[in-house]
């Protein structure tokens, strides 16, 4: 009878059988309906083998998610710097880069690692009131000085608003504006706090503008430029300060906007300041005229012409290398157009310039000085030797030439009479015709005698020192 138990074949003898417990063959086991169709151990193994199957799917699945999920938490430290900004990478808190450029960083993943972004872009504050005069609204901060006379209260109050004390004891108003940059990244993230960044360039630059100001007097502050000597003193001052401090700031620029006395005082530094300016231009245009007449008196030679001058007055004056008749003699080759040695080089002859013109005139007049009176010697001595030879002929020649010469001048008229008359009465009158051409000529001749006397008092007009001198109100 078939029970529905399959049993496997016997072990041969002596290889297990009977009581031999010590070795056993392996045995199988099936089960099998009554019909001989599939069974429900079957219908087990293949659901086992799903099972099975699905839970090896699902574990690989589980690994694949730790393994991206482990790839997310290792660049999830990774961040982007900007090209504003420098990074800091920190290890388990050590700094282990200090100075990352722009771009992406990859990181270790916090809380190992952590990058600290600090912007490197220039920042800026403005002092405009810890040395300026207090005003009740903030607006009044930045109008013109002129204005804050009808605004602003001229006295001063202890605890309200802010001063300067220069050298020479006096008070002033400034306001500042200061422009850095955080330069090294590493150092201001180890030393400087975010929000104690702005107290502590402040008190940095006041300490600076402190100590500038105390070094020069109240009117050289108020004549610095934005950038001047005081600004750059207070900027150095601030700037080792920062740098003791190790805070990795670098101060650009420090400029001085505004500077004012009290304003109780502001019109009398008005009234002051305007005639410096007033005297200033004065100066310069003195300065400049006489540069100018330089130039046009001694041309390119204006320079040497000047040097020699003052090298023959210390001569005179005992104190020259040279004696004063070297001098001058450079001095007139100088003026005659004959190249000098003054120093180590040679200088042109002066060539140019109303002093070689005079000079050029004065040659011309000499030559016909020296001319005219050769000529009239020569007229002399030939006049000799005609009176030695015939007496008589050179006097009634010179007598001749007399009368002619007299009788040619504009204003005589000649009357010629009969002759063989015992009596003649004349009524003797001017040609109307005659007179009025020699008052013509003498017109003529007084406006000439004029134009050339005026053109000589200009020519020397030109030449005369101007009262240059100012007053100051």
């Amino acid at each position: 009878m078939n029970d529905g138990i399959h049993r496997g074949p016997e072990a041969p003898a002596g290889l297990g059988g009977g009581g031999d417990s010590g070795r056993r063959r392996p045995g199988t086991l099936s089960l099998r309906g009554q019909s001989g169709g599939t069974g429900d151990g079957e219908l087990l193994d293949h659901a086992n083998k799903s099972l099975a199957d699905a839970l090896r799917l699902t574990l690989r699945l589980v690994y694949a998610g730790m393994v991206i999920l482990a790839c997310f938490f290792v660049v999830s430290g990774s961040e982007q710097v900007q090209e504003n900004e420098r990074g800091v990478k920190l290890l388990f808190g050590s700094v282990t880069q200090d100075e990352v450029q722009p771009g992406l960083s990859i990181n270790p993943p916090p809380p190992m690692g952590e990058l600290i972004k600090v912007d490197v872009g220039q920042a800026e504050i403005k002092l405009d009131t810890d040395f300026w005069i207090f005003a009740a609204d903030r607006r009044d901060l930045a109008k013109p000085i002129e204005q804050l006379a009808g605004s602003a209260s001229p006295n001063l109050t202890p605890g309200q608003g802010g001063y300067n004390l220069t050298s020479d004891g006096n008070i002033a108003h400034t306001q500042w504006k200061v422009l850095f940059k955080r330069e090294d990244a590493a150092k201001w993230a180890r030393n400087v706090l975010p929000e104690q960044e702005t107290a502590i360039v402040t008190a940095a630059v006041r300490r600076g503008v402190v100590h500038s100001c105390s070094k020069v007097g109240i009117d050289d502050l108020l004549k610095q430029t934005s950038g001047g000597p005081v600004a750059s003193l207070a900027r150095q001052i601030a700037q080792d300060q920062l740098d003791g401090l190790g805070t990795g700031i670098r101060l650009q620029q420090l400029l001085l906007e505004k500077a004012m006395p009290p304003l109780y005082l502001l019109n009398q530094f008005a009234k002051v300041q305007s005639s410096v300016a007033e005297s200033t231009t004065k100066q310069e245009a003195t300065e400049s005229a006489a540069r100018t007449l330089m130039a046009t008196v001694a041309g390119e030679s204006a320079d040497t012409a000047v040097q020699l001058i003052d090298e023959y007055e210390k001569a005179i004056e005992g104190f020259g290398a040279r004696k004063p008749d070297a001098v001058l003699s450079d001095i007139h080759s100088l003026l005659s157009g004959q190249d000098v040695r003054v120093g180590d080089r040679t200088v042109r002859g002066m060539t140019s310039g109303a002093a070689a013109s005079i000079v050029a005139q004065a040659k011309q007049y000499r030559s016909e000085e020296v001319t005219k009176l050769q000529s009239e010697f020569i007229r002399f001595t030939t006049k000799l030797g005609q009176f030695q030879s015939n007496p008589s002929l050179m006097v009634a020649t010179e007598i001749n030439d007399a009368v002619l010469g007299f009788m040619s001048r504009p204003g005589v008229q000649a009357t010629y009479l009969p002759g063989n008359t015992e009596r003649i009465m004349l009524t003797l009158s001017r040609d109307p015709g005659k007179l009025r051409d020699a008052l013509q000529k003498q017109r003529e001749r007084e406006g000439e005698d004029a134009q050339k006397a005026r053109m000589r008092k200009l020519e020397e007009d030109r030449f005369k020192p101007k009262d240059t001198t100012t007053s100051a109100t």
